[in-house]
């Protein structure tokens, strides 16, 4: 994976959007075909408006189209217009991967021998 890719999952990510929304943020932009840039980006915005508060869409948006447009998006050969470059899929199938938690074994618990002192150590051969 890129380095730019990697700079763009990291960035995304912060925003906390689920992975059902990538998906379907990847299914609206792919229904597109070929578009302008104003055009996307309105597609961007009112998919995530509908889900998320206003200072997350216009986040992912400001990422999207300031930073990595030209990277997500190529230009089309015939047509005036934008559509999902190579990057852009590889981010969203990074995206989508379901991450893999680090699992930490449960500790070992020691039994522990009550002090001698206390009445703990008494009640330890008293059964109920």
């Amino acid at each position: 994976m890129s380095e730019n890719i990697s700079q763009i999952i990291s960035l995304l990510e912060k925003y906390g959007i689920t992975e059902e929304d990538w998906n379907g943020l990847y299914a609206t932009l792919l229904q597109l075909g070929i578009k302008d840039k104003a055009e996307i980006t309105r597609a961007i915005y009112n998919y995530l408006i509908a889900k998320y508060p206003q200072h997350v869409a216009l986040g992912v948006l400001t990422i999207i189209r300031v930073k990595y447009f030209n990277e997500l998006f190529d230009k089309a050969y015939f047509f005036n217009g934008y559509h999902l470059s190579k990057t852009a899929l590889l981010v969203f199938d990074e995206l989508t991967k379901p991450k893999q938690e680090k699992k930490i074994p449960p500790s070992e618990i020691q039994p522990i021998e009550p002090d001698p002192s206390t009445i703990a150590y008494w009640l330890k051969e008293v059964k109920t």
